[in-house]
């Protein structure tokens, strides 16, 4: 008994410090700025249960799934095709990026590499 209890308090607490700990929870109803290298704006919403819109610079929207990987030090998202959409030749593949550190917050701003390896500036947004 001692060691079941013992057992789901360890599971408790390493649940509660993994949610305590969610590097991308600044983003969750917020809204995130990314401008490429030609000034060009791509708008994300994130939210916890990994998907994610997209507005491109176009205006167009898409839907996605996001996750951290290489040990937090990359975020990849995958593109959601529309019903009755066809995938590319070879299937739809995550585009990875820098993941530059967690707990950041509306009002942060910084730069990173994209998926191209090319320059962008990231900003979080209060709001949706």
């Amino acid at each position: 008994m001692r060691n079941t209890v013992i057992a789901a308090t360890a599971a408790l607490i390493t649940s509660a410090a993994a949610f305590a700990m969610d590097p991308m929870e600044g983003t969750y109803g917020n809204t995130v700025l990314v401008t490429d290298k030609d000034k060009a704006v791509t708008s994300y919403w994130f939210k916890a249960d990994k998907s994610v819109k997209i507005k491109n610079p176009k205006g167009e929207d898409a839907n996605a799934t996001w996750e951290l990987t290489d040990g937090g030090k990359k975020i990849c998202l995958t593109v959601v095709l529309p019903a009755g959409a066809k995938a590319p030749e070879g299937g739809v593949k995550p585009q990875c990026s820098e993941f530059v550190g967690g707990g950041k917050k509306a009002g942060d701003k910084w730069e990173q590499m994209d998926a191209n390896n090319q320059k962008i500036a990231v900003e979080i947004k209060a709001g949706m």
